[in-house]
């Protein structure tokens, strides 16, 4: 395809324009889907022309791939950091949860991108979910299960199977979010209100450090350890905006 003087123009503008394409794409494959999303209405979106959009990417489809490792790639390897840097194995589960749980949540275009791809594996359709998988979601979950063998092995978290565990913990945080237009219609309130996350973020603490963590003395339960890293992780982690619903970063 001959380049035009705009597209020109645009590629002197560097990873700003292609920063801006892949921002409109996700906003408008996260409304439409795969099917429904048009290259037109993407590169308007963008602010730029649609010979600008095929400069970077080759067609809608491997937009749509580079849309999915760009998001991910913004959320999975601070997962891996954070847990890395916690302390002991229970502070490095309860680090996950608040750092993946807030992630989400503040980034609500993420979830319905990855819900259309879920979709289009399920059906059998062309998807990206084997790389997405391939490249971020099985490193994360090998990292999760490490973490929880350690506090099984040093006996601070019950006998258990630490595969079947860390496929717990994944739902608990991720499922609320991929549930939450359901969970609108059948309960009547916004999940994304800055209240109902918060209690959402509790419940899923308390599920987890009584389903898993040993109570270390009769006098100390396992909720000490997370009560105490939950207001660490509070004065660190993100939170909602003032409006309630979580805001994303501009690009």
């Amino acid at each position: 395809m001959a380049r035009t003087d705009s597209t020109r123009k645009g590629v002197a503008g560097g990873e700003s324009a292609r920063a801006a394409i892949l921002n409109a794409a996700l906003t408008i494959f996260s409304r439409e889907g795969a099917a429904g999303a048009r290259t037109e209405e993407i590169a308007r979106a963008a602010g730029v022309n649609k010979a600008l959009l095929y400069y970077y990417f080759e067609n809608k489809d491997a937009l749509l791939g580079a849309v999915l490792e760009h998001v991910m790639g913004q959320v999975v390897p601070g997962l891996i950091t954070a847990i890395d840097t916690a302390g002991t194995p229970r502070e490095q589960v309860l680090a996950y949860i608040h750092m993946h749980f807030d992630a989400i949540a503040s980034k609500p275009r993420i979830s319905r991108l990855i819900q259309y791809e879920i979709l289009r594996a399920a059906e059998g359709n062309p998807s990206h979910m084997l790389l997405i998988a391939e490249r971020f979601n099985r490193p994360l979950s090998r990292r999760l299960q490490r973490t929880v063998q350690e506090g099984i092995d040093c006996g601070d978290f019950v006998p258990s199977d630490a595969k079947q565990v860390v496929l717990s913990i994944l739902s608990l945080v991720v499922f609320y979010f991929m549930t939450a237009p359901v969970i609108q219609l059948v309960a009547g309130y916004d999940p994304y209100d800055a209240a109902r996350l918060a209690q959402r973020k509790a419940a899923v603490i308390d599920f987890v450090t009584h389903a898993l963590f040993v109570a270390r003395s009769a006098n100390k339960s396992p909720a000490t350890t997370a009560e105490r890293v939950t207001r660490t992780a509070g004065k660190t982690m993100g939170r909602p905006n003032k409006k309630g619903r979580p805001g994303e970063r501009k690009k």
